[in-house]
């Protein structure tokens, strides 16, 4: 029994060693009201506070960087013990990524001007005789180019930033934005627009719609594991419902 008691602690303290030894780096973009820098940059949001909340759970060393999605995810993808705070988990990228746990949902929609009452959708297909915007590299874009969207058939338009893109849609360039945030209400007012003209046409009911902490393949399974647990002990616990309840937004489970 001493030997076991013995074998189970040098084994958690290999554990702990390993993790202390590793600096995690956590990465996001700028998404309100997920991740971003608010009026007094300073790094805030309710998946933000999440990450805190999980690094403090699991005695972990880490910091956490706010860039571009595209670096984001580069990063996270090709880079050891990275970690991108929210990336969506679709089919095409589930073995490349180790999967931490899932953080949030998001529904997925076509959004439009309140002012388009000539634009009705009621279907993919018919959205497919409009013009539909959204972010360039996002699983939303390989989803629409799936299902019939191109530039050559002139209904698909690429943005790179968010403020890019509502501009396109209060402008006219396109018919219609197809996004998974919930986080109208900051985005669009943030861009110089008002979020009062917008409004849902259609909600993409088929769309992943999880949004999961997730690290390459060469983070090590000791680091994977530990956030792993840590981030059920919030959920266990509460804290996880408790910031999310904060933010005004709902739990994901």
């Amino acid at each position: 029994m001493k030997l076991f008691r013995l074998l189970v602690l040098l084994s958690f303290g290999l554990f702990s060693s390993v993790l202390s030894a590793e600096k995690l780096l956590f990465v996001a973009e700028d998404l309100p009201p997920y991740h971003f820098i608010n009026q007094q940059g300073e790094k805030d949001g309710a998946l933000y506070e999440i990450v805190l909340a999980l690094i403090e759970q699991s005695g972990t060393e880490a910091d956490i960087h706010f860039t571009p999605w595209a670096r984001a995810y580069d990063m996270s993808l090709n880079q050891p013990n990275v970690i991108m705070i929210s990336v969506l988990k679709t089919p095409v990228r589930q073995k490349h990524f180790q999967w931490i746990g899932e953080i949030y949902r998001a529904e997925a929609f076509f959004v439009k001007l309140k002012s388009r009452r000539d634009l009705r959708i009621g279907s993919l297909e018919q959205a497919r005789n409009h013009v539909v915007g959204t972010i360039r590299g996002y699983g939303a874009e390989q989803y629409l180019r799936r299902n019939g969207f191109s530039e050559v058939r002139e209904n698909l338009a690429l943005s790179v930033e968010y403020h890019q893109l509502w501009g396109m849609l209060f402008k006219g360039r396109v018919d219609l934005l197809f996004t998974n945030t919930l986080g109208l209400m900051v985005e669009v007012p943030k861009a110089g627009f008002d979020p009062g003209q917008v409004e849902k046409a259609y909600a993409v009911l088929d769309f992943p719609n999880e949004l999961h902490l997730a690290t390459g393949l060469d983070t090590s399974e000791a680091v994977v594991e530990r956030l792993r647990g840590s981030l059920q002990q919030l959920k266990e616990q509460g804290i996880y419902q408790s910031i999310l309840s904060k933010w005004g937004l709902t739990d994901s489970e």
